[in-house]
């Protein structure tokens, strides 16, 4: 963090320069991404922002680098809920890799999965089921490609397993999940933020399906890790709590769902006002 804040400051001494936009735009970009990672959510939306208005100040002079652009710009939609827009750019850049290298190349891959991502994320049904499709389609090339255990496979099942949730395929979503949080053990350590990540998602998903006590145990022990690894005034900690809240609730629990939502509320506050 200590390295990109620095990194970025020195971009923007240099400001002058006339290719000072694309390294402000890639180091505020890292930062956010840095900050999405780390759950600090409203740093991270901040920082895009500032990021994507340097795109119309870009002068790139190959189109294998205004794609690398818009592929990034894209993803910074998806994570703004801008779920139609993010199709739409990621359209554009796997048409044009697609032309450029073929239907089987890697970065033709990752930008197939990445589309599928925001098609899963928005409203419309017909979108939501070709997201479906197309994630279904590329994660065994991408197995093939970059092995079982990698990131982009791993965040693949998740995303899956959330995608037949929304269409409430349980024994679908169910299989998937727990899967998924079993690789995440073996490849990441039960520890990690990405597993536990993955756990909150298979807490949601088996809490969902009417599972909501086993649902409650997986939070219960989610959620400290949490706070021991992020803090209590993180924003994924306090999305931990806030399900686990959600479910004591729903199981009949509420003199421990209410002193638990209460401080979710009472830090949100101090933190966003």
């Amino acid at each position: 963090e200590k390295s990109l804040n620095r990194a970025l400051s020195l971009v923007q001494d240099l400001s002058h320069l006339s290719n000072a936009p694309i390294y402000i735009f890639r180091a505020k970009l890292a930062m956010s991404s840095l900050y999405r990672k780390q759950g600090k959510f409203a740093q991270a939306e901040t920082l895009a922002k500032e990021a994507l208005v340097q795109i119309p100040n870009i002068k790139d002079s190959s189109d294998d680098h205004l794609m690398d652009i818009y592929a990034r710009v894209a993803t910074q939609l998806s994570n703004q809920g801008k779920f139609n827009e993010a199709v739409n750019l990621h359209q554009k850049v796997l048409d044009y890799r697609i032309k450029a290298y073929g239907p089987n190349n890697m970065k033709t891959l990752s930008t197939k999965q990445l589309l599928s991502y925001a098609l899963i994320k928005t409203k419309n049904p017909q979108r939501r089921q070709k997201g479906i499709d197309t994630l279904n389609q590329v994660l065994p090339k991408l197995r093939t490609k970059s092995g079982v255990m990698s990131s982009s496979i791993l965040q693949g099942e998740s995303r899956l397993a959330q995608a037949y949730m929304e269409q409430e395929n349980w024994p679908k979503a169910i299989e998937m999940i727990n899967a998924a949080v079993t690789k995440f053990i073996q490849a990441r350590g039960p520890n990690h933020p990405d597993t536990l990540r993955t756990r909150v998602s298979q807490a949601s998903i088996l809490g969902k399906s009417g599972s909501v006590d086993k649902a409650i145990q997986i939070l219960q022990e989610v959620q400290p890790k949490y706070t021991q690894s992020l803090g209590l005034k993180n924003e994924e900690t306090l999305r931990a709590m806030n399900n686990l809240g959600h479910f004591l609730n729903k199981a009949g629990r509420s003199t421990e769902a209410l002193p638990l939502l209460e401080k979710v509320l009472a830090i949100k506050i101090d933190l966003f006002g």
